[in-house]
């Protein structure tokens, strides 16, 4: 070997000497790269649920109301809250679209199955709104029972945002996240 560095030209022996570095900096650059790309799809992820789990938010505090209406309501035997009742069912009704609306091109595929599993399990909750609201109206549920369903539907969706809440490892970075996605 060193034999053939001796018969080498100095100009050949100038190229071999700067291939080292260059070799070396494309590696660590391609190493940087690749950190980059990958916090970039990591950023994304979170910044996808973040977005979820404030959809789910404001649904919660719709359904919350209505809960809170609904109960009124039952317990008066129809006699007050029933505008209250109707107001809070249409923003209600608004949230539950938006909600709908992003979930459906949510990519639970990138997930944990146990979060789509929870997550099923909430919307499925959901989708019996309108059932427990038609026992409302006509007084045909106990009011223990109306409390219990949005109480219970609200859990669920509670459990699949704390669980989601443990994918970014990074507080300050959420809270950037939070930031940009207002936008």
């Amino acid at each position: 070997m060193i034999t053939t560095l001796k018969r080498l030209s100095i100009v050949n022996k100038m190229k071999l000497i700067s291939g080292f570095p260059l070799i070396f900096i494309i590696i660590l650059s391609l190493s940087v790269l690749f950190d980059s790309y990958e916090k970039k799809n990591k950023l994304e992820s979170i910044k996808e649920i973040v977005v979820l789990n404030t959809k789910i938010s404001l649904l919660l505090h719709e359904t919350q109301k209505e809960r809170g209406t609904s109960a009124g309501y039952l317990g008066s035997k129809g006699v007050k809250f029933k505008e209250d009742l109707l107001k809070q069912r249409t923003l209600t009704d608004a949230r539950i679209s938006e909600f709908n609306t992003f979930l459906a091109t949510f990519p639970f595929q990138k997930y944990s199955s146990n979060n789509k599993k929870i997550m099923d399990k909430a919307v499925n909750d959901l989708l019996n709104i309108k059932d427990i609201r038609s026992k409302v109206d006509s007084l045909g549920i106990e009011t223990k029972k109306a409390i219990e369903y949005y109480t219970n539907m609200n859990a669920d969706f509670l459990i699949f945002v704390a669980n989601t809440s443990l994918i970014a490892d990074n507080s300050e970075l959420v809270n950037n996240i939070k930031g940009t996605s207002k936008n």
